[in-house]
């Protein structure tokens, strides 16, 4: 029984080792691109581009849309989302991009 923790540890904690260090890879990669994301907001889908992928996504398939901290989230699902803050498109641009999801999108609000 020991002997299953320890090995259940170990495994935990290379785990952790490879998420971090493939996290910070990633992030290493976006800052060499130097390259800013695409956020496109059609009537008939969602569309994210950068360096790397470029997705576009029906409105159908979110499942909602919430606010937090100055924040939009598009949510995908209960883990995945995409978040575009007010902060990086001002105020009224922020302003009128969830008025255009609010038609889309239900809103969810978050506790």
């Amino acid at each position: 029984m020991l002997f299953q923790f320890y090995k259940i540890n170990s495994l935990y904690y290379k785990n952790k080792k490879r998420f971090f260090q493939e996290s910070e890879l990633e992030a290493r990669k976006h800052i060499h691109a130097n390259q800013d994301s695409i956020w496109e907001f059609n009537n008939e889908y969602f569309r994210y581009s950068d360096f790397k992928v470029d997705y576009k996504t029906d409105w159908s398939v979110f499942k909602s849309y919430r606010i937090i901290d100055n924040n939009l989230f598009l949510d995908l699902n209960e883990t995945s989302s995409y978040i575009l803050g007010k902060e990086e498109i001002g105020e009224t641009e922020f302003q009128k991009l969830i008025q255009f999801v609010d038609q889309k999108l239900p809103n969810k609000t978050s506790s």
